[in-house]
């Protein structure tokens, strides 16, 4: 069985009987992007407190191993501590297996690209998982390499026209030229081009 699904089976009784808020938690659920605003309000229409938790996890558990970590912070956010110690150990594995080959640097280390090759490729076995996307359509740029691409930004701060002169145009510039490089594209810049 799944840590994630053992989450929900281990702890479901401790959930249903002392989650006293959970239209609070499922507005946080909603807005980690694990709920749709339907099943929010399928939640939230439910009068008796204890279908209402049983409802939370019964959708969760459908939901893929990011629910478990998902209701972990809606736990925490809406003060019900105790039941996010509860799955704290769940939420803690998910996030080592989430993590587990992420590098720590852009490019990899010769090493800790080994350690990553290691561990071979995830399949995704819950189709309805947000976490599902589709990779190896042809349509899709694939980011590989030292160098992911290439950004061509034209700064144009109309220094030839007083009434037109954007103010903090420099300034967009650096971010945007600091946001690409650190996402590994090779930035171009051009200041004032004209219109031909």
């Amino acid at each position: 069985m799944n840590a994630w699904k053992k989450a929900f089976k281990d702890n479901r009784v401790n959930i249903v009987k002392n989650l006293a808020n959970p239209n609070a938690v499922a507005d946080c659920l909603f807005s980690d992007r694990i709920f749709t605003e339907e099943m929010r309000d399928e939640v939230q229409q439910i009068p008796e407190i204890e279908k209402k938790n049983r409802k939370i996890l019964d959708i969760l558990d459908r939901r893929g191993s990011r629910s478990v970590k998902c209701l972990y912070n809606a736990f925490q956010e809406t003060l019900n501590d105790d039941l996010a110690n509860l799955l704290a150990p769940y939420a803690k594995i998910i996030d080592n297996k989430e993590n587990l080959n992420d590098p720590s640097a852009w490019p990899p280390q010769e090493k800790e690209q080994e350690e990553m090759e290691r561990h071979g490729v995830l399949e995704i076995k819950d189709i309805k998982s947000p976490l599902m996307h589709d990779y190896n359509r042809d349509d899709v740029y694939k980011l590989q390499g030292e160098t992911r691409g290439k950004v061509f930004i034209i700064n144009n701060t109309f220094s030839y026209s007083k009434e037109k002169k954007r103010e903090g145009s420099d300034v967009d510039v650096k971010n945007l030229t600091d946001l690409f490089q650190q996402l590994h594209f090779e930035v171009v810049t051009q200041t004032d081009l004209p219109a031909e």
